[in-house]
């Protein structure tokens, strides 16, 4: 969750301008799956993206948290032969990432 977390206060919340920000952090279980979401109500990814290409022309993030949370459920799914669900959506206001792992890894 941290670099979901991360990325929600420096690239969402750190650039509003019109509201307070808010991030909300959901932990659940759905059937034999461990759901969690990361969800904020900031500028969103393409605004983010815009602003910091405004401040830093020619420069773009590594991406190595999104990157390696990727890798690490690649790897546990290759090990196990269980499924995951990884998914980042873009909100009317916001960014919302979804992670679903099976319980019995």
């Amino acid at each position: 969750m941290q670099p979901f977390v991360e990325n929600a206060i420096l690239h969402g919340i750190n650039n509003l301008t019109d509201r307070t920000g808010r991030i909300i952090i959901s932990v659940s279980t759905k059937g034999q799956y461990l759901c969690i979401i990361v969800s904020d109500n900031g500028v969103g990814r393409a605004k983010a993206a815009e602003i910091k290409a405004g401040k830093h022309p020619g420069t773009r993030g590594t991406g190595m948290g999104i990157r390696m949370v990727s890798d690490r459920l690649d790897l546990l799914s290759g090990k196990t032969k269980k499924q995951y669900k990884f998914e980042i959506k873009d909100l009317d206001e916001g960014t919302e990432v979804e992670i679903t792992i099976p319980l019995d890894l």
